[in-house]
This record gives structure tokens, C-alpha cells and sequence, in this order.
């Protein structure tokens, strides 16, 4: 029936949405984290970076470089640009 308005009502929230209480759960997972990770360093996950240097693959294209093809000549495998205009020079 075309001309039949239907009215839709918003969810009425719960005594639990009313208080908050799924933010501070949520808040209370952050602090939890964040209290274990500040009182057992060993088991962080973090590189301390310049006496720790992590170990990347061999097909990692976060830098630039040339590589060669068999007969020498040189193909870029970064951008795809010509070694003119490559970014590594």
C-alpha cells in the first residue's frame, strides 16, 4: 500500500548502555595492556631500534634498488620507471 507511513521507533538503550559500562570495559582491556606491558619489558614486542635492527626478506620493496637482469642490463623492480629517473640512482 503506497500511501501507508510507517513509523520506526529508536532501540530503547539498556541500564548497561545508560552507565557506560561497555566503554569501560573497553577502557579497562587498554589499561590492562598497558599495565603489562610497562611491567614485563621482556615479553614487549617493540625493537629498540638502534642497537636492535630487524630482519627483512629478500623480496621487502620498502627501498629502492637496481637489480640486473642476466645479460646485464638493468631493470628496475621498485617503480617500474626507467634507471634514469629511479629513485636509487
Amino acid at each position: 500500500m503506497p500511501g501507508k507511513v510507517v513509523i520506526i521507533e529508536p532501540p530503547v538503550p539498556t541500564l548497561a548502555v545508560k552507565l557506560y559500562l561497555p566503554l569501560l570495559s573497553g577502557m579497562a582491556l587498554t589499561l590492562k595492556k598497558f599495565v603489562s606491558n610497562v611491567f614485563t619489558p621482556r615479553v614487549r614486542p617493540t625493537i629498540e631500534y638502534p642497537e636492535q635492527r630487524r630482519d627483512y626478506s629478500d623480496r621487502y620493496r620498502g627501498r629502492h634498488i637496481l637489480k640486473t637482469r642476466e645479460d646485464g642490463s638493468l631493470k628496475c623492480v621498485a617503480c617500474y620507471m626507467c634507471a634514469t629517473a629511479c629513485p636509487a640512482d
